[in-house]
């Protein structure tokens, strides 16, 4: 078994455990049976989230130690030791407890001092600020560090990014790749210090290229939209159709396990949408002028950095892998099949924005499973 495989069925198993805890506990309403009702006073309530989102943690920590220690060492991707691993884990841990437990206190407050509708207002705004806040979060979830190193920006990438900011990140984890972070029209793009250091001039400067060519083309508005969209309707849905509630911990964790069962169909359907994002991109680097021989050496190089998967069943690409594999891109770009601008990168950072709706599959998926540095910057093409 290599590396991505087993990520993989870490990943399969996470998700699974979490998917199937889930559905008992909602076919036996345990939310119901041992959290408090309405009726219960702040200090209750605070204790009560916090034990549920406690139980959550203990149910993942198995997978997390697998996934953030005892994978990345098996397979030579880190040397950390595991009390390095363990920091930044609860540095990550308590981040996403204290949003978690903070929000659901003002969701109930605002459920019952007005309406159900004002809870799901708060969830709306609260998807909103994840979008504004991400590079504020990775700093804090993930310990990810500006730095010093300039990023160069010639040629067509200068032109493409114009005068947002482009800035190296230092980090722990290979598996990081960056991203946009910040609001329309205000975006910084994210990069990892390793590119700048050890990538070919002109790989890197692909790499920008088709950073750009993804914010001028709206691919990545789109992923924006459409993440946040299908997780403002999977909360909804638990609200007003299946019958959860707001105005009490009871109804609010049973909110959040309808929640995690969205996010699960969202794992198995929006990777549909995220892959043409990176066919699209591929190609409109190439139409820049990038050489497609820059591109498919690049995606190698990158690819052996993180899981060394070149090529991949179909199959299962179809079903867990919203980036298609190297190998599939290098046949797209040389027999320049069309593709659609895509929505770029819309089912991991549906996964992300899940943590405003409650969902508890954000940090539980292959590629980010124990990893705190990728909790909140998935992995990207």
């Amino acid at each position: 078994m290599n590396h991505a495989r087993a990520r993989l069925w870490l990943g399969i198993t996470s998700v699974g455990t979490l998917v199937v805890l889930a559905v008992t506990a909602l076919a036996l309403d345990l939310p119901g049976r041992f959290l408090p009702g309405p009726d219960a006073g702040f200090g209750p309530e605070l204790a009560a989230l916090a034990a549920a989102f406690g139980a959550y943690v203990v149910v993942s920590l198995p997978f997390d130690v697998v996934g953030g220690h005892v994978v990345p060492r098996r397979f030579g991707r880190s040397e950390r030791s595991f009390g390095v691993f363990l920091v930044g884990w609860l540095r990550g841990v308590l981040v996403q407890g204290a949003w978690w437990v903070g929000l659901g206190l003002v969701v109930l407050q605002a459920s019952r001092a007005v309406s159900p509708w004002l809870g799901f207002a708060v969830v709306a705004v609260a998807t909103g600020g994840l979008v504004l806040a991400q590079g504020v979060f990775a700093r804090w979830v993930g310990g990810l560090r500006p730095s010093q190193r300039a990023v160069p920006t010639t040629g067509p990438a200068s032109e493409l990014l114009g005068t947002r900011r482009v800035l190296a990140i230092d980090h722990d984890d290979v598996g990081f790749t960056g991203g946009w972070v910040g609001p329309p029209g205000r975006e910084a793009l994210l990069v990892p210090a390793r590119w700048v250091r050890d990538l070919a001039s002109d790989r890197f400067e692909a790499e920008l290229v088709r950073r750009g060519s993804v914010l001028r083309s709206g691919a990545r508005e789109r992923g924006l939209v459409l993440a946040a969209a299908f997780d403002l309707i999977g909360f909804g849905l638990a609200v007003f159709v299946l019958g959860g509630s707001l105005t009490s911990v009871a109804g609010l964790v049973t909110v959040s396990l309808w929640v995690t069962l969205w996010s699960f169909v969202g794992a198995l359907i929006l990777p549909s949408l995220s892959r043409p994002g990176v066919y699209w991109a591929d190609r409109a680097a190439s139409e820049l002028g990038v050489d497609p021989a820059t591109l498919r050496e690049t995606a190698r190089q990158l690819d052996r950095w993180q899981d060394d998967e070149p090529r991949r069943p179909r199959g299962v690409e179809t079903i867990f892998h919203p980036i298609p594999a190297v190998e599939h891109r290098v046949e797209a770009l040389d027999h320049r099949r069309p593709a659609g601008p895509g929505a770029w990168h819309t089912a991991r950072v549906a996964l992300w924005l899940s943590w405003a709706s409650f969902g508890l599959l954000g940090r539980a998926v292959h590629c980010n499973c124990g990893r705190p540095e990728l909790w909140v910057l998935l992995p990207a093409d």
